[in-house]
């Protein structure tokens, strides 16, 4: 989140930026069949050393209210974050994160998990270095061949997406 109480906004107008974005886009032209992923956290987690799981976990729950209003019908699908193997201070923040996801998806208003971060040893990033440039394009977000390692997650999370279209 972009717009947050550490970087000078306001938490609770981030979501609504984002919604007025695809409100102009699609809210017109698209009434159903509409799948939103949500891929929440690493920036705030990696950025913000006093950004909590729990923080992030209620701004994952604000966004997919926000959706939920606009679009009643839609299919969201949310994402674990992927841990970090340099810091355990961040990993456990990350942890209470992906556990709350886990646990609390479907009451937040999601109708399909993406587990990135069960299925991360695919791609060796659990035990990878955030400063070897193969696995991290900055030490927080990964490369595209690492992207392509999470393809198998994501295409699982899309297709359960689609047959509840």
């Amino acid at each position: 989140w972009a717009n947050t109480v550490e970087t000078g906004g306001d938490v609770a107008a981030y979501p609504k930026k984002i919604i007025a974005a695809y409100l102009q886009r699609f809210k017109t032209t698209c009434t159903d069949k509409i799948i939103f992923h949500l891929w929440l956290g690493t920036n705030d987690l990696s950025y913000d050393g006093t950004t909590t799981g729990a923080t992030v976990s209620a701004r994952a729950q604000a966004q997919i209210a926000e959706i939920r209003t606009d679009f009643p019908n839609a299919i969201i699908v949310i994402y674990t974050v992927i841990k970090r193997s340099e810091s355990s201070t961040l990993n456990n923040r990350i942890g209470d994160y992906d556990v709350s996801v886990r646990t609390n998806y479907i009451s937040w208003g999601a109708n399909v998990l993406g587990d990135f971060e069960a299925n991360v040893a695919s791609v060796n990033l659990i035990t990878g270095d955030t400063t070897n440039t193969t696995n991290y394009t900055d030490g927080t977000h990964i490369t595209t061949v690492q992207h392509g390692g999470l393809v198998p997650t994501a295409r699982t999370a899309w297709l359960a997406a689609e047959a509840l279209l």
